[in-house]
C-alpha cells in the first residue's frame, strides 16, 4: 500500500456534514463531478447491509464509494473500528491520486475521525423550519414505498426486528409498526416526518461544538460550496 505524500498527510480531509434529510447527497454529487474525489461514508446507519432505501444510501447514486453496506445489522460498528477502516480507505484513495470526500451525519464517527486527522467541515442545513418540512416531505414522496416496505418485510423475515436499525431508526421503526398493524399508512408517514424533524433539531445542536462552515440547502449555495472545497483541494 502506497503511503501518502507529505502534502497529502498535512492536507485536511474534506467532509460534507449536516443533519439528516438536508440535501447533502446532491451536493456530494456536484463535488464528485468537479474534483478528483471518492466518497467515504460518514453515516452510522448506511454502514449496514440490507437497508438501502430508508437510510438513503449515497453509494446507490455514485461509483467509487467506500464503507457502505458492509456490516451485518446485528454487529455494531464502533467509532474506533470505523476510523481504522476509514484510514485504510483513504490510503487506497490517495494511491489512485484522488482525495476523500466524507459524507454523512454521524457525530460519533466524526468526533473519532477528527482525533486522527484534521478535517475541513462543510455543512448543509435547511434555512429554517419551513424548508426542513418541505425537504422531509419531498424525501417521503420520493420513496418507493414498495421497495421500502419490501426491505422492512425482508428485515423482519431475517430476524432483524430488534437490531438497532429497525428498533431505533426514525424511518424504519414506524414502518415496522405499520406492518405489525399498529398504525395506518398516513399515521406512519406523519410519524416519520415528525421523527426526522426532531432528529434534525438534535443533530444541529450537536454540531454546535464543531467548526463547520455552513451552507443553505438551496442549490443556489453550490458556487460558494465549490469555492470552499477548492480551497482545500487546491491547497
Amino acid at each position: 500500500m502506497l503511503l501518502p505524500t507529505t502534502s497529502e498527510a498535512r492536507q485536511p480531509w474534506l467532509a460534507l456534514v449536516g443533519p439528516t434529510c438536508s440535501g447533502k447527497t446532491w451536493f456530494a454529487g456536484e463535488l464528485l463531478k468537479r474534483f478528483p474525489l471518492e466518497l467515504v461514508n460518514l453515516d452510522s446507519y448506511q454502514v449496514y447491509s440490507h437497508f438501502e432505501v430508508g437510510t438513503g444510501r449515497a453509494d446507490m447514486a455514485f461509483g467509487n464509494a467506500h464503507l457502505y453496506g458492509f456490516v451485518d445489522p446485528w454487529e455494531p460498528l464502533s467509532p474506533e473500528r470505523y476510523v481504522e477502516l476509514a484510514r485504510a480507505a483513504v490510503s487506497n484513495i490517495h494511491a489512485r491520486g484522488h482525495h476523500p470526500l466524507f459524507e454523512g451525519g454521524s457525530i460519533s464517527f466524526l468526533r473519532e475521525l477528527m482525533k486522527v486527522h484534521p478535517l475541513r467541515l462543510l455543512g448543509i442545513r435547511p434555512a429554517g423550519a419551513a424548508e426542513s418540512d418541505t425537504r422531509i416531505r419531498e424525501r417521503l414522496s420520493g420513496y418507493s414505498l414498495e421497495r421500502l416496505l419490501g426491505e422492512v418485510r425482508e428485515g423482519l423475515a431475517a430476524g432483524y426486528r430488534d437490531a438497532p436499525i429497525m428498533r431505533d431508526d426514525v424511518v424504519y421503526l414506524p414502518f415496522v409498526l405499520y406492518l405489525e398493524g399498529q398504525a395506518d399508512l398516513a399515521e406512519t408517514l406523519e410519524r416519520v416526518r415528525r421523527n426526522v424533524l426532531e432528529r434534525q433539531r438534535t443533530q444541529l445542536q450537536e454540531y454546535e461544538v464543531f467548526d463547520v462552515q455552513w451552507f443553505s440547502s438551496s442549490h443556489d449555495s453550490l458556487p460558494a460550496l465549490l469555492r470552499a472545497a477548492e480551497e482545500v483541494l487546491g491547497g
